[in-house]
């Protein structure tokens, strides 16, 4: 009897020890929790019509129950690596940008998937950019939808004889031109509040194409060197001299597209996915007279970043197959099409590129681009803590030309390394 007792007691603990381990609550085979960014009620987001009809279409399918919550885009970062950190609920399938995966990796948030993935089949047909960009050590936390990432797009009324400028040295023949006949050269978001647009999708580029960096090997800053120096001091100058678009370090990511949609700036720096945000931009490509040109190159070529938009699986989650089964029915040609088409990226899966709708010119043009001049970011453990730092040092930087750029860089980066390691 008392051995009996034991055995029962035994795996009564087993059982508390296997539900404290899943956040507190047991699994639910008819159940999957899902963050997303979109607000599945409102009828004019394409996205999110989209999204519902995936999610309902999946339901319909498997049986299983998909529990949403919308969360900001902007706010899903700090919102899970917060759940994770203090033992807080998390769910099953969180929505995620490409720059989000590194902090919540360094977080303890996410799980490997790759034992699940890899067994797909649709798994040989994902391209290799989404591999190279997830897939670390025989490991990977995420899973892309699509590649999206920088697009330079000139007004081609601007140049004559439709002649685009290429390098820095081609630039800076054409900004005292362009400052003549009433316009700025460039335009971009480049300020502070929003590290990953500031940094990675701004100024990374620019420090790749010089030659310099953002982290070491190891992950740690390596922002002050002499090539981002070179990359820092031109924009800083062309930007005083008012040939880069004052909203470009001290205004929001909207007020940044303003002088081009106005007709008022050369070229932008802007994404793939500008055709639903610029206005007119649609228009204006179709009758030629925007054009995704080449961005500006410091050394043997320009770059532009590189991302996509991922699905995850938190560690904790406890709905796990569930989950994934929802990311496999989202891989699906028919959905993952019409998903990337809405957000103007490309699919990840041929399957999926090989769908009419892709044979759009802007899409030819956009993967030439990505393909040619793309790259992704680098990788550190405090990734997110640092990229945000560094946006705000320098836009102080751009707008202060008295200030010393090597020593600001130094010591932030001095600052970032004893704060962290």
């Amino acid at each position: 009897m008392k051995q009996k007792v034991a055995v029962l007691l035994l795996v009564m603990l087993l059982a508390v020890s296997l539900v404290c381990a899943q956040g507190g609550r047991e699994p639910d085979k008819d159940v999957v929790e899902f963050w997303g960014f979109y607000d599945l009620s409102d009828t004019s987001d394409s996205r999110a019509v989209m999204m519902k009809e995936a999610i309902d279409s999946f339901e319909a399918e498997t049986g299983i129950t998909v529990l949403y919550e919308q969360v900001a885009w902007d706010q899903m970062s700090s919102k899970l690596a917060l759940q994770s950190q203090s033992g807080g609920a998390v769910p099953d399938l969180v929505q995620s940008q490409t720059e989000n995966i590194p902090g919540w990796v360094n977080a303890g948030a996410l799980m490997d998937i790759m034992p699940y993935i890899s067994r797909q089949s649709y798994y040989d047909d994902i391209n290799q950019f989404e591999k190279d960009l997830y897939e670390r050590d025989g490991k990977r936390y995420a899973i892309g939808l699509f590649i999206s990432g920088g697009n330079w797009y000139f007004d081609t009324t601007m140049f004559d004889g439709g002649v685009l400028p290429v390098t820095a040295e081609d630039w800076d023949r054409e900004f005292p031109r362009l400052a003549a006949e009433g316009n700025v050269g460039i335009t971009a978001f480049m300020g502070s509040g929003f590290g990953g647009a500031a940094v990675i999708q701004g100024y990374a580029p620019f420090f790749y194409s010089a030659g310099g960096r953002l982290f070491d090997d190891e992950g740690k800053p390596a922002f002050a060197s002499e090539e981002n120096v070179r990359v820092l001091n031109w924009l800083r100058d062309n930007y005083q001299k008012g040939y880069i678009a004052d909203a470009t370090f001290t205004g929001d990511w909207s007020a940044a597209e303003v002088p081009f949609e106005e007709g008022r700036a050369a070229a932008i720096r802007g994404g793939s996915w500008s055709f639903l945000y610029l206005r007119g931009l649609r228009e204006r490509y179709d009758a030629g007279e925007v054009v995704v040109g080449p961005p500006p190159s410091f050394g043997e070529q320009g770059y532009v970043f590189m991302n996509s938009e991922a699905f995850a699986v938190p560690n904790r989650a406890r709905n796990v197959d569930n989950a994934i089964k929802f990311i496999s029915h989202f891989m699906k040609p028919e959905i993952l099409a019409p998903w990337s088409n809405a957000q103007f990226g490309i699919p990840v899966i041929s399957a999926a590129l090989a769908d009419p709708i892709f044979d759009h010119q802007f899409y030819k043009d956009t993967a030439d681009n990505l393909f040619s001049h793309g790259t992704a970011s680098e990788q550190s453990p405090y990734y997110n803590e640092c990229i945000d730092a560094l946006a705000t040092s320098l836009q102080v930087l751009m707008v202060n030309p008295g200030r010393d750029i090597m020593s600001t860089l130094k010591r932030l980066e001095q600052d970032l390394i004893a704060r962290y390691w």
